[in-house]
């Protein structure tokens, strides 16, 4: 769902994001959070310009994908711009549900690794599930809890980092000036971000025993305001690399 032009404008810039997975293991999302490290615009003369660097960890599923805010201090400046992308952490804090029961273990960690570089590659093949502390809830409801789970996704190399951009420059460059009104936002579901796998569900030990973990969702559309204007892509436009 877009979010309103006029509501949730202020002057310091807000970030939040919704996320969707595939439905396999699915176990129902409670949350799913990640450290939202820069969002970019990309100039006419091909360079990145950073806008802003919130560095704040979000709740994925339930706030508003936003960032917004008016130019007037010259933080973006003056001229013409062709593509737009946010950086995310590969580090999300995960806590699911099956059937209405949180199964998400308090200070649960670990790391899963793959094959897939992008979320148009998921599922990809699931190649390691490292637990440092165990993911499933064992006990009772004192054992419910948030899991640190590092999204190593992309032949687990040493990127540490996720990005959204669209997948071609715009054809028509986007005029941005002093005191405009900025905004990037995305629209995306998050029904199914966190899922539970079986001891050996991805491979001969992997995971060793019942776990909690998740993978990225595919971005539904990922749009620029500038001033009155929407700039937006769609579908297979977007793209979410690892």
């Amino acid at each position: 769902m877009r979010p309103s032009r006029g509501g949730g404008i202020v002057s310091a810039s807000f970030l939040a994001i919704l996320c969707a997975a595939h439905p396999a293991f699915a176990a129902g999302s409670a949350k799913f959070a990640v450290t939202i490290e820069k969002v970019e615009l990309k100039n006419a003369q091909s360079e990145w310009i950073t806008i802003i660097r919130p560095d704040r960890l979000v709740d994925l599923i339930n706030e508003e994908p936003v960032v917004s805010f008016f130019n007037n201090d010259g933080r973006i400046p003056a001229g013409r711009y062709v593509n737009f992308r946010v950086t995310l952490s590969e580090t999300v804090r995960i806590a699911g549900r099956i059937k209405g029961a949180n199964c998400t273990r308090a200070d649960g960690a670990a790391v899963l690794g793959g094959t897939a570089a992008r979320v148009s590659d998921l599922p990809g093949e699931i190649t390691s599930f490292k637990e440092t502390s165990p993911t499933w809830r064992e006990g009772g409801p004192e054992d419910v809890g948030d899991v640190s789970l590092k999204l190593n996704l992309d032949h687990e190399d040493e990127d540490d980092v996720m990005t959204i951009s669209c997948r071609a420059d715009f054809e028509t460059p986007v005029e941005v000036k002093k005191g405009d009104f900025i905004k990037v936002w995305f629209d995306v579901t998050a029904a199914d971000a966190v899922r539970d796998a079986l001891p050996g569900a991805f491979g001969p030990g992997v995971p060793a025993r019942h776990a909690m973990y998740a993978l990225p969702p595919p971005v539904e559309e990922l749009v620029l305001t500038v001033g009155e204007t929407d700039h937006a892509v769609t579908g297979r436009d977007v793209v979410f690399d690892f």
